[in-house]
């Protein structure tokens, strides 16, 4: 949930007497394509002079190859191809920094080919290949709903020479087709990193949340367990957790007594 949604939450579980407890809190960032168009800026007109740069230099060197096209699958047999190169791509890329990748997540890849299967023809679902000529370098897995396009996933083949930016230049496509397209935002979702900074005009707030009804169960996982108490201001900040300092001991007994009132079936 956005950070004002959030806020609501907690309002209406105060109401309930209920707990609201916050699991999570990350920042997301978009790109405002209505703003851009207020303006009448082009698009790389927006962008930093580092990334107009890099951008630039390596849209040339693909071109170098052929010219640059971003291919939409036109149905849902061709959106699981292009998630099974996708899947390829983004697996190797994560196992060459020593991490899983999502679609090691167990049920990961079969809810998401259900998804494709069931709403590719309802146009909210686009996956999107980008290619040099005939050579394909990356791929994108959107979502497209009430005039936003939310950046999901993504695999890219990146070369050995960096200034190729795979990432950079199949977004940068992605969202110039946006713009023609009249969607108002090109949201890049929760997380942070460098290629999402590059394009954004806007960062916010998600937050997790779970809502509990009162009992001796959620008040010691809201103690001690790690999960934050209704934290949500009007404002969507957020105070410090008070027990970041308790001691371990404490904090296991209090893990095992959850546990015990866990297998009572005791509490929310």
């Amino acid at each position: 949930l956005a950070g004002a949604t959030a806020a609501a939450c907690g309002a209406a579980a105060r109401t309930q007497n209920l707990d609201l407890l916050v699991r999570e809190r990350r920042p997301f960032a978009w790109l405002d394509l209505d703003e851009l168009r207020r303006t009448g800026r082009p698009f790389a007109e927006a962008l930093s002079r580092n990334t107009r740069h890099q951008l630039v230099r390596a849209r040339a060197l693909y071109q170098a190859s052929g010219p640059l096209s971003l291919r939409p699958a036109q149905s849902a047999d061709e959106a699981l191809h292009m998630l099974d190169r996708l899947k390829m791509l983004h697996q190797r890329s994560w196992r060459q920094r020593g991490r899983p990748g999502c679609f090691a997540a167990a049920g990961f890849e079969a809810f998401h080919r259900d998804l494709i299967r069931d709403r590719f023809r309802h146009g909210e679902i686009r996956l999107l290949c980008a290619r040099a000529g005939d050579r394909p370098f990356g791929y994108l897995y959107n979502f497209a709903k009430g005039g936003l396009i939310y950046a999901y996933q993504s695999g890219f083949d990146y070369p050995a020479d960096g200034r190729f930016k795979p990432g950079l230049v199949s977004h940068a496509l992605a969202i110039e087709q946006a713009l023609r397209d009249g969607f108002a935002v090109y949201d890049f979702m929760a997380g942070e990193n460098r290629l999402k900074a590059s394009f954004a005009s806007d960062w916010g707030e998600m937050v997790w949340l779970a809502v509990r009804r009162r009992s001796a169960l959620s008040w010691l996982e809201r103690r001690f367990a790690g999960a934050r108490p209704d934290p949500v201001s009007p404002r969507g900040r957020f105070p410090d957790r008070p027990d970041d300092a308790l001691p371990a001991r404490a904090t296991a007994i209090a893990r095992r007594s959850l546990n015990r009132l866990r297998d009572r079936g005791i509490g929310g």
